[in-house]
């Protein structure tokens, strides 16, 4: 998904019991899952550890698919996350910053653009780069393959992980194509469509977008003084956007200024 204008916060390490919470729960879906796989054995049963298996190399393609092409049209790209919770890795690619968490079933690319000369389009073009990276992978496979290798039964272990790995292409790219709002953003269905109609509150806040990330970043660690610095700059460049202004509100509130 390539998150709009609202920001995953971060998100605190687990607590020791929430670890153990999460192990305990890990382990019992792990051994459902055997228990699935071993009772009455086909090979065909086995798509379901293909399909687990999968999901986190199309997650990172779906990801790196909104990276290059915002890249490609000129965006800077400062950050890709995979995955919530706590952060495991973060390494520095270029200019941007790879961070790897705990639970890699969602991730976000965070594309800013340089200027706003033909953002709309080239929003909704980031927007569709993600599922269109996963439907390209599924449209060579066909090719290679033929509909009836990719789609079609087969007890050969090869043939079962080919069509596990279309599965997941259509269930990842098809619910990304759903237009929805999420609590941290849009799906790239509903990007795609609202892009053309952004308005120029929405076209500054996306100009301001990594700007913001660090605020909130800044806030989540306590330091709201270096995040009001950030959010006065950006209230010199866009004065009247009330959205800012309204950040700018929550700010003074978590730096204890109330009133």
């Amino acid at each position: 998904m390539f998150t709009d204008l609202k920001i995953p916060a971060s998100r605190r390490p687990l607590t020791r019991g929430e670890a153990q919470a999460s192990a305990v729960l890990g382990g019992l879906f792990a051994l459902l899952m055997l228990a699935a796989i071993l009772d009455d054995f086909t090979p065909q049963r086995l798509s379901i550890v293909f399909l687990i298996v999968f999901w986190v190399p199309m997650l990172v393609l779906h990801e790196f698919g909104h990276a290059l092409m915002a890249r490609a049209l000129g965006w800077r790209v400062p950050e890709i996350v995979i995955g919530f919770g706590r952060e495991l890795w973060i390494w520095q690619l270029g200019s941007t910053r790879i961070r790897i968490k705990l639970a890699p079933v969602e991730g976000y690319v965070l594309p800013v653009p340089v200027d706003a000369r033909g953002l709309r389009l080239k929003s909704a073009l980031i927007y569709a780069a993600g599922p269109g990276a996963e439907l390209l992978l599924l449209a060579l496979m066909l090719l290679v393959f033929g509909r009836d290798g990719v789609f079609n039964d087969s007890a050969e272990i090869g043939m079962i992980a080919l069509q596990s790995l279309a599965v997941v292409i259509l269930i990842g790219a098809g619910f990304n194509l759903i237009p929805f709002s999420t609590g941290s953003g849009v799906s790239d269905g509903l990007g795609i469509i609202s892009s053309p109609f952004m308005s120029e509150t929405s076209i500054q806040l996306r100009l301001a977008a990594f700007e913001l990330h660090e605020i909130q970043n800044a806030v989540d660690r306590g330091n709201t003084a270096t995040a009001l610095v950030g959010m006065r700059r950006l209230l010199e460049r866009f004065p009247d956007n009330p959205s800012l202004q309204l950040v700018y509100a929550s700010t003074l509130s978590a730096d204890g200024q109330d009133d």
